[in-house]
């Protein structure tokens, strides 16, 4: 069979084993052109190199190849200002403060760190914070599955493009070589790169104050990106948190994690268990000498209040039990079948199961009651693009842009965990890009 066609379904399988990239048959001509860019750096001829490539016959050279051309490769300095301000004003000091009380080494991973420019900007912001760090141990560790991209990150020569919109006092934090720019000593010799695949490598076990994992979950298949964010929360220290992309998600039941907001931006952090009810303790023995006295009889007191099966669903599912939190959703919505919040808390919880196919009937229904849920349009894009369906997915972005624009921009949005519209609107715009690839 020479038809390079017949190979696209058994390639992307095989390149989801290795790296964890998923694509789908909507992405199946993007995968083509990805596959004969590989052969021609190879030197070979399609077909049969993709041939090896699916029956596992391709060497050490020839998985870099091909890993050099289905990785994106889009970055720059200072990237996303709001979540550069939450790390430099808010949550590097707080750890920093943390890691001087117990006397213990401050670690940052950037996963998935392609060309440099994200692990040099946080080794830029920990330089910034010297007089906090000042005698304490700091790492940062930069790893990619690229293993071109790694060779550039440490060569750090960086033109024009990757410092469009930085903030003008990052400039004294580099020099001129040739026609590039690189940053200087102190920043570079704080950053150590390693390649790294987050699919089938062992994690490097800090234990990791901070991991960043940004715009990489978005081009991984459910089970990597589960499997992804289980072996992140193994490796993070229990009061370390977690950044992806803002249309990233890494909540679900064997993993949980709590949304938290740290100045302008929101993360993750390691859900923790529940503190389990306490037994109910023995009364005391009454002395056989002294006849017990007769307890004086007491009105009963009034039964309290029934409490909210919606509610509880939602600490439910933000806590990990996402069993009991599905029960209890069901519990809500036999009692108000036309609420849309419960359609929605009944998809979100299906998303982090993995039905995605429930989830989209429940975000259906949650439109259906209320056409203007931003929220429910937002979510369903996400799955949507997920899924494949970029022009799908479209759809629903234009819908949400259009109620978030017409929001108060620093308002928390229904259902979003007090994101604003502004912030929200970020969210739309990045997922816009990536529906656009899709199409």
């Amino acid at each position: 069979m020479t038809d390079l066609a017949h190979w696209l379904p058994p390639a992307a399988k095989r390149i989801e084993e290795l790296t964890g990239l998923h694509f789908s048959e909507t992405r199946y001509p993007e995968l083509a052109q990805h596959l004969s860019a590989y052969a021609r750096a190879t030197r070979a001829e399609v077909v049969p190199a993709v041939r090896e490539l699916v029956e596992g016959r391709s060497g050490h050279a020839e998985l870099n190849a091909l890993i050099e051309h289905v990785t994106v490769g889009e970055t720059f300095f200072y990237r996303d200002h709001a979540l550069m301000e939450s790390l430099s004003s808010a949550l590097l000091p707080e750890l920093i403060e943390k890691r001087r009380a117990d006397q213990k080494p401050l670690r940052i991973w950037s996963a998935g760190c392609c060309t440099g420019e994200e692990p040099y900007t946080l080794a830029i912001l920990l330089r910034r914070l010297s007089h906090m760090t000042s005698g304490m141990e700091v790492e940062i560790l930069a790893t990619d599955i690229n293993e071109v991209f790694l060779e550039r990150a440490q060569k750090a020569r960086y033109r024009s493009w990757s410092f469009r919109g930085t903030p003008e006092w990052l400039d004294r934090w580099f020099e001129d070589v040739g026609n590039a720019r690189r940053p200087v000593a102190i920043v570079r010799e704080q950053v150590r790169f390693l390649q790294h695949n987050l699919v089938l490598d062992p994690y490097p076990y800090g234990p990791w104050d901070l991991i960043i994992c940004r715009n990489v979950l978005m081009y991984l298949s459910m089970k990597a990106t589960v499997q992804v964010g289980k072996s992140f929360r193994q490796v993070l220290r229990r009061d370390g948190y977690l950044v992806v992309a803002p249309a990233e998600s890494v909540t679900g039941a064997t993993h949980p994690f709590k949304l938290v907001r740290r100045g302008p931006s929101q993360m993750y952090r390691r859900a923790t268990a529940l503190p389990r009810p306490s037994r109910r303790s023995t009364p005391p023995r009454t002395s056989k000498s002294k006849r017990p006295t007769q307890p004086q009889p007491q009105p009963p007191p009034p039964p309290p209040p029934a409490p909210d099966p919606l509610a509880v669903a939602a600490e439910r599912a933000d806590s990990g039990h996402l069993d009991q939190a599905s029960a209890l959703c069901s519990e809500a919505l036999s009692r108000a079948p036309m609420e849309p919040r419960a359609h929605f808390l009944a998809a979100v919880i299906a998303r982090e199961l993995g039905d995605c196919e429930g989830a989209l009937a429940s975000l259906r229904s949650a439109i259906y009651l209320d056409p203007d849920f931003a929220m429910a349009h937002l979510v369903n894009a996400q799955l949507l693009l997920d899924l494949g369906h970029g022009q799908r997915a479209a759809k629903h972005l234009t819908r949400a842009q259009r109620l978030l624009g017409r929001a108060e921009p620093n308002a928390p949005v229904s259902e979003a965990d007090g994101a604003t519209a502004r912030e929200l609107l970020a969210v739309v715009a990045a997922m816009s890009n990536r529906a656009t690839k899709r199409v």
